[in-house]
């Protein structure tokens, strides 16, 4: 199985793509969007997976649990390609190869992007989804959808997006049911309430390396740190990645830029919920320098425990990015360049964060928090 995964990450994006709409055309129900689904839902993810995909499926399933709705989890994060590195929760027992005896009514809320979201529909037993409503939960970040996601719709009764951001690209090409449902984030137990206190102020950048480091941008939080900082003297920058093994060559040339820079350091431990909350309460600022986002979890995440979020402003974080720990990053919307992300129809933007602008809030940041 390890060899397959292997050539299968190996084929180019279009080649992956013409085998799964051939295999879907030939092994899956194409849907109508009027099953009603009535009875448990079953949450589909990668639950064991340290990813934001794998965290909204982890917070979807405990919201459910938490309206006192029937609710189980099933684990796919081997079938998503993805690392597990997290322990299962005992009441999310549930594999794939467990579903076949599950059969009759109910609502399937998969957790997986296309192509992901194909891989995981073909391993799904079809005695299984038959009677069901099949609903996927579906991240994008631009403002139209590539063809990878065009050829998954038929497939799908509804979708749920986390943003009105992303929900506005698919109600341009869908008449089915987009409902907007955000991450609903627990409130923390812990909140920042000291900055600064040894005079220096830290900032955190937490991204996945294998959700497109190029959208996630981190060469311009540390140029806009040492644009601020050039001596790194009196402020630091923490960037955290995960899964390091999705982009080695990417990787290096971070690695070897950050420790080239003054005050920056770059992490890529496995965290438990625990730590990685140690890891933003540790921090002052919350530094997002994205071209575009279909949420922004961390930024959420941070923003709850009392961060300053210095993020750049647009896309759907702008949506729940308010108040005074909100400091917006100034941006020009550029043309996503060719290869950057999956082809679409028609011309895709992006934001490019102002590094010295960027480097502006940061100074002002630092004289507010560390002197104020």
């Amino acid at each position: 199985m390890h060899g397959i995964k292997k050539i299968w990450k190996r084929l180019p994006s279009q080649v992956q793509q013409a085998i799964l709409k051939a295999c879907c055309t030939l092994l899956s129900t194409r849907r109508d969007g009027h099953t009603r689904g009535d009875g448990p839902v079953y949450v589909v993810g990668s639950l064991c997976s340290a990813t934001g995909i794998g965290e909204g499926a982890r917070l979807y399933l405990g919201n459910l649990r938490g309206q006192g709705i029937q609710a189980c989890g099933v684990d796919a994060t081997s079938a998503m390609l993805q690392q597990a590195v997290l322990p299962p929760n005992a009441d999310d027992g549930l594999a794939l190869s467990n579903l076949p005896s599950r059969t009759g009514g109910g609502t399937v809320i998969l957790h997986a992007n296309p192509p992901l979201f194909q891989m995981v529909l073909l391993r799904m037993n079809r005695n299984f989804l038959r009677g069901k409503r099949l609903v996927a939960y579906w991240a994008w970040e631009l403002e139209c959808l590539p063809e990878i996601y065009l050829d998954a719709l038929p497939y799908v009764d509804a979708v749920e997006v986390p943003s009105e951001f992303t929900a506005n690209a698919f109600r341009r090409v869908t008449d089915k049911d987009v409902r907007v449902v955000p991450h609903k984030l627990p409130e923390p137990v812990r909140r920042k309430t000291d900055f600064c206190t040894d005079g220096v102020m830290r900032c955190l950048y937490v991204f996945d390396m294998a959700s497109s480091c190029e959208r996630k941008n981190p060469w311009a939080a540390i140029a806009a740190f040492a644009t601020a900082f050039p001596d790194g003297r009196d402020a630091a920058l923490t960037l955290k990645a995960s899964q390091r093994q999705a982009a080695p060559q990417t990787y290096q040339r971070l690695l070897a830029l950050a420790e080239a820079t003054p005050g920056v350091t770059l992490l890529t431990d496995d965290l438990s919920a625990s730590a990685l909350d140690d890891l933003y309460l540790s921090h002052d600022v919350y530094l997002s320098t994205h071209r575009s986002e279909g949420y922004g979890l961390t930024i959420h995440e941070a923003m709850l425990r009392g961060l300053h979020v210095a993020a750049t402003g647009w896309s759907a974080n702008m949506e729940f990015m308010k108040g005074p720990l909100a400091h917006p990053l100034p941006y020009t919307l550029v043309p996503v360049p060719a290869g950057q992300m999956p082809a679409c129809r028609e011309a895709i933007r992006w934001a490019e964060v102002d590094v010295q602008g960027a480097a502006e809030v940061l100074r002002g940041l630092r004289t507010t928090l560390c002197q104020g």
